[in-house]
């Protein structure tokens, strides 16, 4: 005969809980036994054995819905404040180029050649024609200087592809260089505060951004969408490495879009090299090959519910060869790729592996995290052994390929850990955390390599992390994590202003979950029959709630009223509140009121403290 042993829980059932009474933890509880709700008890018993993993796994959806999308990928706009003025933004952009001097731009094209040949080498097919270019760009200046010069098309696109790489040169130069070169100040409304001739960040952001829109309204005025030209997708995979698509989502994406359809319409897309191919054609195809992995770099990263159609699925996961290669063992799977473009993209493309199962919230298959495992070992190979590739010529893309592997590394293991409870899941995360750090600290030291740490991959790989073990943090009080959530804040508070506002916002994102913390401490979580439903847990439903019905919007068609949103069903976890418990609505409303998750779609942030 089997012995029967007595079984207890580590909680308070949820029912006994709910009633404010004191539980005695068995399973069933007597309470519950003598009121006749056994098998409730039983329900709520087996639930509150999950709940700590539960847990993590709502982590899951709130890395998505807040981190990504909510931190990059969201913008507030109230059209009903907004003033359009084109001639405005025509006037604005002769100004800059009237206060742009010949001797400065070939500065400028000086140290996007030299230093950021990664980001915009692949696009272009010959690096000598930026110099005829811009020589071409002063002729027709000194032509048209004091007459009525109509440019054409191919002008106006030749204008905006140089000025997207001075909005690149200015958004990676060091502010001793960026002095050097701008000497004085432009006499501009941006810069009215500014007395000295000292140059901030924030100034260099503001130039960034300025030079930026120059790029965009010289693609207006050689009306791309009537004239669509592949200097389009030029000026856009150069324009992305400067945060432009998460400081305007919206125009970014639908630029985007219609990058894709100019690619499809002059056959970027297909550059499988024939037999038949001339060597002006082989070469043409080389190119179109890194423009279109850029571009479905930049389609994967800018990828959402703002963005729904979505165009890098047309290149199949690298997980479907793994069994190919297995059968062919003769295979060199090390073999380096040709460009940079095409590695980043394969390395990336793991991540988007990776990132599906967020955006489902389903559970990802043991074998499904083996595979990519595997081939972060393959490119971890590669790049170790390959310091003199092709594709890796540079300190720049040797650094862009490292850290996007071990961003990659950390998130799987994340998921390990999370999903599957694997015992060194978490601290497997922990050292390749702390490898990004390093990796970031090290160009902090090397004055000469601390541009690297400005691209944007840099800050939204550390919003998931830092949030993530700030999170973890609060559930858990790891001393280990809170000194590794040291080390994350000092070495965030060292990075580049030119990252705002994204910045700020993982900043107010930290702060906010400390203070969670403290409301986690203040409320027993062995008060409540399941973990879910402490007030901590419910205002982190409700921040998913926020972004996540807004995909669910729609504009409503009759004139003068608010857009409609679509019914949703209540969290299943919330009873506490549905049973009008009014300590507990009154603690989450007004940590709610006080610390808005909405704050972070509010785009000017500078000037906001924490």
């Amino acid at each position: 005969m089997e012995s029967l042993e007595i079984q207890k829980s580590k909680h308070p059932c949820g029912i006994c809980a709910k009633r404010k009474v004191k539980c005695d933890r068995l399973i069933p509880c007597t309470n519950c036994v003598k009121r006749g709700f056994e098998k409730e008890c039983l329900e709520r018993s087996v639930e509150g054995k999950i709940d700590e993993h539960a847990v993590l796994k709502l982590w899951q959806s709130y890395e998505y819905w807040v981190t990504d999308i909510g931190l990059f990928k969201s913008q507030e706009v109230d059209s009903t404040n907004t003033f359009v003025d084109l001639k405005e933004e025509v006037d604005e952009c002769q100004y800059w180029c009237e206060f742009l001097t010949r001797e400065i731009s070939f500065q400028l094209l000086d140290h996007c050649v030299e230093r950021l040949g990664c980001l915009h080498f692949g696009c272009l097919s010959d690096i000598s024609d930026l110099y005829l270019l811009l020589e071409e760009f002063w002729q027709r200046r000194d032509d048209a200087n004091g007459t009525n010069v109509v440019f054409s098309v191919d002008d106006h696109y030749s204008n905006a592809l140089l000025w997207s790489l001075f909005a690149l040169a200015v958004y990676y130069m060091p502010l001793e260089l960026l002095s050097s070169v701008f000497t004085k100040k432009p006499s501009t409304h941006l810069y009215a505060d500014v007395d000295s001739d000292l140059w901030t960040e924030r100034d260099q952001l503001q130039l960034s951004q300025c030079f930026t829109n120059c790029a965009v309204i010289q693609l207006h005025e050689a009306k791309f969408l009537a004239n669509p030209e592949v200097r389009l997708l030029q000026v856009y995979v150069i324009l992305s490495a400067t945060g432009y698509p998460h400081r305007e989502v919206s125009a970014s994406n639908a630029l985007l879009l219609l990058c894709f359809n100019v690619a499809k319409l002059c056959h970027v897309d297909d550059f499988r090299p024939l037999i038949t191919d001339s060597t002006a054609m082989r070469l043409t195809k080389i190119t179109c090959e890194k423009i279109w992995y850029s571009l479905c770099s930049c389609d994967y990263l800018q990828s959402g519910p703002r963005k729904p159609t979505v165009f890098n699925t047309e290149i199949s996961s690298l997980l479907q060869h793994a069994a190919y290669l297995d059968d062919l063992p003769n295979t060199d799977v090390y073999q380096s790729e040709d460009s940079f473009e095409a590695l980043y993209w394969k390395i990336l493309s793991l991540d988007r592996d990776l990132n599906q199962y967020l955006i489902k919230g389903t559970k990802p298959p043991l074998k499904t995290l083996d595979a990519i495992q595997r081939q972060t070992d393959i490119f971890t190979r590669k790049i170790t052994s390959s310091e003199d590739s092709a594709s890796l010529a540079s300190d720049f893309a040797r650094f862009l390929v490292s850290f996007l592997l071990n961003t990659i590394s950390w998130k799987l293991h994340k998921m390990y850990f999370i999903y599957f409870d694997i015992t060194n899941g978490l601290a497997k995360s922990v050292h390749y955390t702390k490898n990004l750090v390093a990796l970031v600290v090290k160009n902090i030291k090397n004055r000469r390599n601390i541009l690297f740490n400005k691209h944007p991959i840099v800050i939204q790989s550390f919003a998931r992390i830092a949030v993530f073990y700030a999170f973890y943090e609060m559930v858990t009080g790891s001393v280990e994590i809170r000194d590794l959530n040291l080390d994350l804040k000092e070495m965030l508070q060292n990075l580049s202003n030119v990252l705002q506002p994204q910045l700020s916002g993982l900043f107010y994102l930290i702060s906010r979950f400390r203070l969670l913390k403290t409301l986690w401490e203040s409320m027993e979580s062995d008060s409540f029959g399941n973990i879910l439903e402490h007030p901590a847990m419910i205002i982190l439903q409700n921040d998913i709630n926020t972004f996540s019905q807004q995909a669910l919007q729609r504009p409503s068609m009759i004139r003068g009223s608010t857009r409609l949103l679509m019914k949703r069903k209540a969290p299943q976890d919330q009873t506490a509140v549905e049973d009008g418990d009014t300590v507990f609505n009154s603690v989450v409303a007004e940590f709610e009121s006080q610390y808005a998750i909405d704050y972070l779609t509010r785009r000017n942030r500078e000037g906001d403290e924490f």
